[in-house]
């Protein structure tokens, strides 16, 4: 596959309230760190990989890519992050995952990125079980829209997308998007690693 000239936002800014505190992204799935499987599954398809983190940023700098901050305070959510990314991406379209999904398509921006057409500001992926709002692709253009909605106190990701002109990208894998969200995820995935 060639790589696309997208760049890739994956957000590690969250507080981990779900994982007991600690930084869900260093968590270690089969001895390394969930955001390192993130990574492998994307950095085969764009053009430069971001990662979004307020915490533990020099442990995230080690792995090699350009570590971004909320510019706003006291941890306001994803939004904040994407919006981050916007103002750090170096192409014309940034794809936004979360840290704790550690099985993402190896071909998630090829499917994508042919629904990104001049009428649509954002695809968004989903498998036959439901859709997943943390997992889009979208135009730099919409930084703007962006803006203005977290100035209006907006939070919600879903809300947000909902603003834009949004469609879905179909994945039959529903296992594939799998997110970690708490330490029985972590161990049930584990053994499914183990025994493939």
């Amino acid at each position: 596959m060639i790589r696309c000239d997208t760049s890739a936002l994956i957000l590690a800014g969250g507080q981990g309230s779900r994982m007991g505190g600690i930084d869900k992204g260093l968590v270690r799935l089969v001895g390394k760190p969930l955001i390192e499987w993130v990574i492998e599954a994307l950095r085969q398809q764009v053009g430069d990989v971001l990662i979004s983190a307020n915490r533990s940023v020099d442990q995230y700098a080690t792995l090699g890519y350009p570590v971004l901050q909320d510019a706003m305070p006291g941890f306001p959510g994803p939004l904040a992050g994407v919006m981050a990314g916007l103002g750090g991406m170096t192409t014309d379209e940034l794809l936004v995952v979360p840290c704790d999904v550690p099985l993402l398509p190896r071909d998630l921006v090829f499917r994508m990125r042919p629904l990104l057409t001049p009428q649509t500001d954002l695809v968004v992926a989903a498998d036959p079980e439901r859709i997943h709002p943390a997992i889009f692709l979208c135009r730099a253009q919409v930084k703007a829209a962006l803006a203005a909605y977290l100035a209006q106190g907006g939070r919600s990701v879903r809300g947000w997308q909902a603003t834009l002109n949004t469609v879905t990208c179909p994945f039959e894998d529903a296992s594939a998007f799998s997110n970690l969200n708490n330490m029985a995820d972590l161990e049930r995935t584990e053994q499914q690693l183990r025994t493939r």
